[in-house]
């Protein structure tokens, strides 16, 4: 089994069979090709392949000039490379969140954003947040279009930013709640849904249902009552969309790319260094 996985024509034929499943997953755009047996076992055993010939060459030739290191630094710069597609494709977790001004998330268990500020400007959308943990806040950080953020190990990116017309409530003790398009009102088989409506004197209106059956509209004036709430006004309110990316993967990776280029760099140094002996032999 040894002297099978140390051999170089098992690692070419596994390496073949993931290269194929690969781009089969990314052609019929199935990504779940990549958690699947058929690719998980051949890429396995080309990672085993790859370790086994790596030892046995460190071990058979524990001293060597430091060109020599080049084929060692090349394959272990790509096991550390399947190790970081393998911790992004188990372990990474990837989420979106939509906060208002004022609202809060967590991300990660123990730590806590709240969306303090958002603007449009005009050539960006920037999101400002306070980064809480255990209820302490320990950042204030700006967050928009290719300037992500990162927060207990998870990188936050600014995904979409909107504004909308929000309705505002008021109950009879005098308190207030802000109402989006999108939402509404239930009671037994009638519902109202809040939505945008041009033309409208707030800009706003409520669709009507019977039992999931549209049958009209509410127009929606300031005074009027809803289901015992008065409305106030309309607010513009901003939404800034936010995704969520947790990939312990990316850092293994990383490292595994600049051994992988270390390796590289080496094996270029010894080919010229051969190169130049053998063109002195030959003068």
């Amino acid at each position: 089994m040894l002297k099978l996985l140390s051999s170089v024509r098992f690692a070419i034929v596994m390496f073949v069979f993931v290269a194929v499943i690969s781009a089969a997953a990314t052609f019929l755009d199935q990504p779940e090709l990549f958690r699947s047996l058929l690719f998980l076992v051949p890429a396995g055993l080309f990672a085993l392949s790859l370790l086994t010939c790596t030892v046995d060459s460190l071990v058979r030739r524990p001293r060597r000039p430091l060109t020599g290191y080049a084929h060692d630094l090349i394959h272990i710069g790509v096991l550390i490379l399947i190790m970081g597609g393998a911790l992004t494709l188990l372990v990474s977790q990837e989420d979106r969140i939509t906060l208002q001004v004022g609202e809060r998330a967590t991300i990660r268990g123990e730590w806590e954003i709240e969306l303090t500020d958002s603007v449009r400007t005009e050539t960006n959308w920037e999101s400002t947040l306070e980064v809480r943990r255990e209820g302490v806040t320990v950042a204030t950080e700006v967050l928009s279009v290719n300037n992500p953020v990162t927060v207990g190990g998870a990188r936050l990116l600014q995904d979409t930013w909107r504004e909308r017309p929000a309705l505002i409530l008021e109950n009879a003790q005098g308190q207030r709640f802000a109402m989006l398009p999108g939402e509404g009102l239930a009671s037994q088989d009638t519902s109202i849904m809040l939505e945008q409506a041009e033309g409208a004197p707030l800009g706003l209106r409520f669709a009507r249902f019977e039992q999931s059956e549209r049958t009209g509209d509410i127009e929606i004036e300031r005074g009027m009552e809803i289901a015992g709430l008065r409305v106030v006004d309309a607010e513009p309110r901003v939404q800034s969309g936010i995704q969520v990316v947790y990939d312990p993967g990316a850092p293994v990776a990383l490292v595994g790319a600049i051994v992988l280029v270390a390796g590289l760099g080496l094996y270029v140094m010894k080919k010229a260094k051969e190169e130049s002996r053998s063109g002195g032999t030959t003068a």
